[in-house]
Parts: C-alpha cells; sequence; structure tokens
C-alpha cells in the first residue's frame, strides 16, 4: 500500500467530487518506482469507479498521464508524485474529470485564447515546498488549453536527465525543450507573452536545491521508501487544497 490510511480518508472526500471519467496511461518498467507508481494508480482505480488505468508506452518510463476518455488533456507525471506533489496529482484528478477550477475568469480566458503549441517540463524534487504552484499552473493551462501540455519531472526517478541538462534546484521548466523559467512563478507570472519569459533566461525567484543533491553537489540514491505519501511535510491533504484554492 502507497498512501496510508489517513490521506486516503481524505482523498476519498476528493474522489467523490470527480465529474466525469479519467484515464490514466501507465507506462512502467521493472524497476522499483514503477512498481510503485502502478501501486498508486491501482489504488486510485480502486478507490473510485471514474478513474480508469490503461497500460501505454510513453515517452518516459516510469511515468503516467492523466486524461479524458477519448481525449488527451496534455498532463503526465514522469516518477511518482506524491510528497508535496501528492496535492498536484488530486487537482489533476479532478479538474480532468471536468471540475472548474476557482482561477479568475480573465485568466482562463487568456489561457484558453494562447495560439500555437507549447510543451513545458518542469523539473521538481518532492520534498520542493515552491514546486507544486508551477506544476499545478502548467497542468491548469494544459486542462484548459489543446495546444499546451505539461510534464512534471522527478528529479529522484530521472537522475540521467537532471545531470544532462545541468539542472541544480526546483523547479526548473523548461519551455519546448529550451531553458524557460527557474524558481516559483504563480499562474499570472507563466502566462505569455511568451517572448517576454524567454529573454530572461536566469529568472530567479525562490528556489529549492534538490533532495537528490549532497551539499558536496554528488547526487545520491533516492530510495522508494522515501516518495511514499505519509504526512511529506503537508498538514493534511484538505489543507494543501484549501491552500492552492483551485477548486470550488
Amino acid at each position: 500500500m502507497i498512501l496510508d490510511a489517513d490521506i486516503k480518508a481524505q482523498l476519498a472526500q476528493y474522489l467523490e467530487l470527480l465529474e466525469g471519467d479519467v484515464l490514466l496511461k501507465v507506462s512502467a518498467g521493472s524497476d522499483d518506482v514503477s512498481r510503485d507508481m502502478l501501486a498508486l494508480v491501482n489504488e486510485l482505480s480502486a478507490m473510485s469507479a471514474r478513474i480508469k488505468v490503461e497500460h501505454a508506452q510513453l515517452e518516459r518510463t516510469p511515468s503516467f498521464s492523466v486524461s479524458r476518455i477519448g481525449e488527451d488533456t496534455g498532463i503526465t507525471f514522469a516518477g511518482i508524485p506524491l510528497g508535496h506533489e501528492f496535492t498536484s496529482l488530486v487537482l489533476a484528478l479532478l479538474q480532468v474529470s471536468g471540475r472548474a477550477p476557482k482561477a479568475d475568469a480573465k485568466v482562463i480566458d487568456q489561457i484558453k485564447s494562447i495560439q500555437g503549441n507549447y510543451h513545458f517540463d518542469s523539473y521538481i524534487s518532492l520534498s520542493c515546498q515552491n514546486c507544486p504552484e508551477v506544476v499545478q499552473s502548467l497542468n491548469l493551462m494544459s486542462v484548459l488549453n489543446p495546444n499546451i501540455s505539461h510534464t512534471m519531472i522527478d528529479g529522484g526517478a530521472f537522475k540521467e536527465e537532471v545531470e544532462s541538462k545541468d539542472i541544480m534546484a526546483v523547479p526548473t521548466v523548461f519551455l519546448n525543450g529550451e531553458p524557460f523559467s527557474s524558481g516559483r512563478m504563480s499562474l499570472e507570472e507563466l502566462l505569455p507573452n511568451w517572448a517576454v519569459h524567454r529573454m530572461r533566461p536566469n529568472l530567479q525567484t525562490k528556489t529549492h536545491t534538490m533532495s537528490l543533491l549532497s551539499a558536496a553537489g554528488r547526487r545520491v540514491q533516492v530510495r522508494p521508501s522515501m516518495l511514499r505519501a505519509k504526512a511529506s511535510g503537508q498538514a493534511s491533504l484538505r489543507n494543501a487544497l484549501a491552500d492552492r484554492c483551485w477548486i470550488r
């Protein structure tokens, strides 16, 4: 079991708010992270008849996408969204199901009007308190606009990719394969004009040194047991969702 009893009791209340069916397309291997990821999605599916699980081949393994039946909403979690990112997963389930986000109407209209194709990759650490706002903002944009997609990438599960991009702090966001932003940013700050943001490649706000980096800068092994969502620094799932204020 990945989720403890307290988290599952709170989660059950939110899963009752799902307004439509949600499909989790899972790309898993034989590694420990894949096994824990499969255990998580199967637990979610067992808790709600609206959550379906399907095996697929995605760009990264282990990963899973959150979609509507017959419609790709562009949200993917590469790794296991536990710790501080568990709230991001719950919000993605609710918003993909059709639950209206609690966001300003003008901001929603602005997101829906974006033209062109944009794919975001956000590199995060499960212990990072500044990462969920970025992840949730990009997920929301993906739900609202079919031209936008987003993959959350857990640096602990994809260490080689993190090293290849020389990422030393989180959250770090890439747009269409190019550096886009670093540090905590609000939904409004992430919105285009894209050109303005891309002219600021060294943008630094509140960053969090990756938990997979030691003080000497040497990468250390992240054990699957470290990924389990018990409390993980959050008072409760309810408080975390209330802080985001993105569910009516």
